[in-house]
């Protein structure tokens, strides 16, 4: 997944595009590109990013296997899962039933996206769910 340019799974890179509402989350990549999600929408979001990475790296005769957990799936590949709350920012790197390891840490552009998110949208923190 780390392959496919990030506009095709309908990433962005730019922060100054963020909506003046404050959205319910997003996915984001080990490099910061991130993807807004509706309320209740990081699995449809994560199925829909697999599925055209899959398309995409099929297309370049690439092989990879995403795990069947969609959540699983994008915590292997780094990404992470951000939901905005009334005064914070939580973040999800992995889950502990995952059988590869995962960062156990935010890097460093994905802990300056989560600080841009606090200040833009005036919360008061950023923590792990």
């Amino acid at each position: 997944m780390n392959e496919v340019p990030r506009k095709l799974l309908g990433a962005d890179s730019d922060v100054t595009r963020l909506p003046d509402k404050r959205p319910y989350g997003f996915w984001v990549d080990r490099s910061g590109n991130f993807r807004e999600v509706a309320p209740y929408g990081h699995e449809d979001a994560a199925e829909d990013m697999i599925r055209k990475s899959s398309e995409y790296l099929t297309s370049k005769q690439i092989p990879y296997t995403f795990d069947k957990n969609p959540y699983n799936a994008m915590f292997n590949e780094s990404w992470m899962r951000v939901v905005t709350s009334y005064s914070t920012v939580y973040y999800v790197m992995g889950d502990d039933r995952l059988k590869r390891p995962v960062p156990v840490s935010p890097t460093t552009s994905q802990m300056r996206f989560l600080n841009f998110v606090k200040d833009l949208y005036d919360l008061e923190r950023v923590k792990p769910e």
